[in-house]
Parts: C-alpha cells; sequence; structure tokens
C-alpha cells in the first residue's frame, strides 16, 4: 500500500514529470553553483531516496514524491541563510503546480523539504527516508570529498573545520530509517573516531 495516497492520474502526472527529465532539466536551471549544494547533491538525495524507499518497503509512488522532493529541497541555499528550506519550499510549489502536480502531493512534497531543515525530527518514514537521503554521504566512502566541499563552501579554515566542527556535527549525527542505521551509521561513527584522533591529513591529499 502507498505511504501517499495519490490518484491515478496525479500518479500519471508525476511519473511523466520525472520519467522525462522535465523536472530534472527545471531544477538544474535554478539550482545553486555551490561547491556541496548543487545540482549534483539533490540528484544524489534524489537517488538515495529511491534506494531507502525499496530497503524499507515503500511503493514506486512513495519514491516519485521523495524523489520529487529531493529534487527540490535546495533549491534555494545561501550559506548562513536560515530560510533556505522555507524559501526552497516556494519555488518547488511554484515548479510542481507549473507541471500540473496534484496540491495536496505538493503539500506532502512540502512537508518533506521542511522535514530537511536542521535539527531534523522526521514525523513519518517519507521524512525519515528524505532525512537520511540528505545526509548519506556522511556514511559513505565519498565522505572526505564531500567534507571539503562543504568547508570550501562555507569558507572555514581547515584546522578548524576537521579539529572541531565536523567532529561536533558528527557526534549529532541521527540516522532514522533501519536499512540507514544498518549500513551507514557504523561508517560515521568510524570518521569520527579519526577526526578525534587527528588522523584525517593523509585522506585530503586525494581530495580536489
Amino acid at each position: 500500500m502507498n505511504h501517499y495516497l495519490i490518484g491515478k492520474e496525479d500518479e500519471q502526472t508525476m511519473y511523466q514529470t520525472l520519467i522525462s527529465g522535465k523536472l530534472y532539466a527545471a531544477v538544474d536551471a535554478i539550482a545553486p553553483q555551490l561547491p556541496y549544494h548543487n545540482m549534483e547533491h539533490m540528484v544524489d538525495v534524489a537517488q538515495m531516496c529511491r534506494h531507502y524507499v525499496l530497503r524499507e518497503g515503500l511503493t514506486n509512488t512513495d519514491a516519485m514524491v521523495l524523489e520529487s522532493a529531493a529534487l527540490l529541497h535546495d533549491a534555494i541555499y545561501i550559506p548562513g541563510r536560515k530560510d533556505n528550506e522555507e524559501e526552497s519550499v516556494k519555488i518547488a510549489e511554484q515548479t510542481l503546480t507549473t507541471f500540473g502536480y496534484d496540491p495536496k502531493t505538493i503539500d506532502s512534497i512540502s512537508n518533506l523539504i521542511m522535514a530537511t531543515k536542521l535539527p531534523t525530527s522526521p514525523k513519518d518514514i517519507g521524512e525519515a527516508i528524505i532525512c537520511d537521503s540528505d545526509i548519506d554521504n556522511l556514511g559513505r566512502e565519498d565522505f572526505w570529498e564531500k567534507a571539503e566541499r562543504v568547508r570550501l563552501e562555507a569558507k572555514i579554515e581547515k584546522n578548524q573545520w576537521y579539529g572541531t566542527l565536523l567532529p561536533k556535527f558528527l557526534s549529532g549525527v541521527k540516522y532514522y530509517t533501519k536499512s540507514a542505521q544498518e549500513h551507514r551509521a557504523k561508517n560515521v561513527a568510524e570518521y569520527l573516531e579519526r577526526l578525534i584522533k587527528n588522523d584525517y591529513q593523509r585522506y585530503l591529499w586525494t581530495v580536489q
């Protein structure tokens, strides 16, 4: 059974918008051009949403709702700004209305985007999936590359970032889905241990 209850006609509209690449093209035209927050990040989150939908036993309809939200969750991102999610919701509502998404579906997508606002506190499985997908890279092999991109984007001095700020952030990381807890949380703990031990310089020389 679908987590998101959507009519057949609305489901077909969403499917055609995604499978045709129209939503991807629309987002690409407005996506932030930052070292970390950019089109690549939003596509990554969309792909991971589909990954976790499969692992958590949701449906393809649910996957499309989450994919749509992921593609727009950072449509607006200005470093240091406190209302990026709220502004991204405005863009999402305008964009998805243009493509004929149903208002109730847009409301669900808006809620998913707002669920990624820190500190996260997801209310259901869909919000849990997008929250986990948004920080999936913290438990992957590309952790160091993405960490360096965030540092460059925020213009933080290297020792302060790896010595203080990043360890503090990792210590508060929480995954919500069972699959992310099983496959990502252990890696986050290992990266945190390396940072605490000041054992990170040897990983950074490969980061471009």
